[in-house]
């Protein structure tokens, strides 16, 4: 019979090396868990950001129809519980609604005819009155 020496022919890892891995192992999941926790976070933010700008392309649509549509479009957008009286009421976080407008009557230059109509704002906000999205644009009074 042959005897065979242990320590030189057995093959296979040895404690380090299997703590070593493991570490490594640990780094990368780490690392990973921290990058996906971010990514839901971003895709959830995103996501509230995508409902403020429907929101706000809802209300211009509304204003738009209002405008249009009425002999008296300033009497109907000020009776609008959303409307807020000053231009810099759109930016103030004390005020509890989360979508709110602000319009004043303009004319514009276009195509080199003065048309009436309104300069509209509206501004949306979400994630807790921490983040907004303004919109302005003017809107004709012309059919």
């Amino acid at each position: 019979m042959r005897r065979f020496n242990h320590t030189d022919t057995e093959k296979g890892f040895s404690l380090v090396e299997v703590l070593m891995a493991m570490a490594i192992l640990c780094i990368v999941v780490v690392a990973f868990t921290q990058l996906m926790g971010w990514s839901f976070t971003n895709i959830f933010a995103q996501g509230e950001k995508s409902r403020a700008i429907a929101a706000t392309a809802e209300k211009v649509d509304r204003l738009s129809y209002v405008i249009a549509g009425s002999d008296t479009p300033e009497v109907e957008m000020a009776a609008d519980p959303e409307r807020v009286a000053q231009y810099a009421d759109l930016l103030d976080k004390n005020i509890p609604l989360e979508r709110r407008f602000y319009f004043e009557a303009a004319e514009k230059l276009l195509d080199g005819i003065n048309v009436a109509g309104y300069n509209v704002t509206v501004a949306v906000y979400y994630q807790d009155y921490r983040f907004h999205v303004l919109f302005e644009q003017f809107i004709s009074k012309e059919n």
